[in-house]
Order: structure tokens, then sequence, then C-alpha cells
């Protein structure tokens, strides 16, 4: 609807590929670049099966909802979801992200599952930023701390240290994810779920 020729979407089949694919559409990409921000994500891809609709827990999507509601006004705060094994918990997460937009928010998932320590928090970065190659994000996000983006980028894709960067202690490490955080929260409401935390290491 721009009135600028430049500024629309080329043509239908260029509309109808950028429908299709989304926020990982090439057209979308390049729009991202041009104001400087790294690509907006996807719905996060959780590994649970979904061949059945969630029946049967409108009560515990309702509070999660709600939870989320409240944080999109500016009153975010940490949910805790708790149960037995095998009742659906993971599922329910899945829901939620799938209800929220990647439009409209930050949506970030990891896992903990049982030898990955990292994965939680890392993972759902690595996914948010870029498995491969997350340093242009992370030099956006951390423009103020440089120098932590090449040891940052090596943690987040489980690579060994490199010897030449500044180290990363366990203090930088802290203040770096704070900050980008922080700087995901004042572009659009984030939605971090972090699953399976029991198997998380004390570390982690």
């Amino acid at each position: 609807l721009a009135k600028s020729p430049e500024e629309r979407v080329p043509s239908a089949r260029e509309l109808r590929e950028v429908l299709e694919a989304g926020t990982s559409s090439e057209w979308w990409r390049t729009e991202n670049r041009r104001d400087g921000r790294p690509t907006l994500g996807k719905t996060p891809q959780v590994p649970i099966r979904r061949e059945t609709a969630l029946r049967g827990r409108d009560a515990a999507f309702h509070a999660l909802w709600q939870g989320w509601q409240e944080a999109r006004d500016g009153r975010g705060s940490v949910v805790l979801l708790v149960g037995e094994d095998g009742i659906g918990k993971t599922r329910l997460l899945d829901a939620l992200l799938h209800a929220a937009t990647a439009r409209d928010a930050h949506l970030l998932y990891g896992s903990y599952a049982p030898g990955n320590e990292r994965g939680g928090v890392a993972g759902a970065l690595r996914e948010r930023l870029g498995k491969e190659h997350p340093e242009e994000a992370l030099e956006h996000y951390l423009d103020q701390t440089p120098r932590v983006v090449p040891q940052l980028a090596a943690w987040l894709r489980e690579d060994a240290p490199q010897d030449t960067a500044t180290p990363l202690t366990s203090d930088a490490l802290h203040a770096a994810l704070i900050r980008i955080l922080r700087a995901l929260a004042e572009e659009r409401p984030v939605l971090w779920a972090l699953d399976d935390i029991h198997h998380a290491t004390p570390d982690a």
C-alpha cells in the first residue's frame, strides 16, 4: 500500500512467496536489514507431536495466556509450569508459542534435554540469532561491549573458546545475556520458554 513503488513488493509472485515464507522470506530479511535490526524470528519449533488438538487444558492455558498478556502490557514475570512427566507440559508451551505471534513478539524456546546443559538458554538464542553466524545479531545487541561477541558466538555454537578473544567469564556471560534480553524487550515483548529445567546443571 506504500505510495512509492520501490517501497512495495515488486510483484504478485513475490507477494505470494512472502506470505508463504513469512519472516524467513528474503523480502522480510531485506526490510529488517534496512532499519539495522536482525531479522525477526519464526515461531520456535518445539519437538512435540501435534496429531491431536490440545484438550482439557483450558484453565492451564488461560493462566499462561493471561501471564503473557500482562507481560505484553509491561508487567513481565516468570511462570513456573510444574507437573508429573507425560501430562503435556511441553504441549502446553507449544500451544502458547503458537497462539502468540512472532510478528509482534520475540518468541524463544530452549530445552534442557538430558546431556545438553546449555540447551535451554544457548539453544533458544541460537535459534533466534542464527545458528551458524550469530555474530551480526550479537554485534547489534552488544554494541557497547563488542569484545565479548566472538566468545559469546562460540558459546552459542558450542565451539571451543577462541584463544585470542576476551575470556568469557561467568559474570561476563551473565551480563551479556541480560543485555541481550533487555535489548530484545526494548524492541517488542519477549516470550522465552525454557523446557525441562529439572535436567539443567546448577551452573546452567
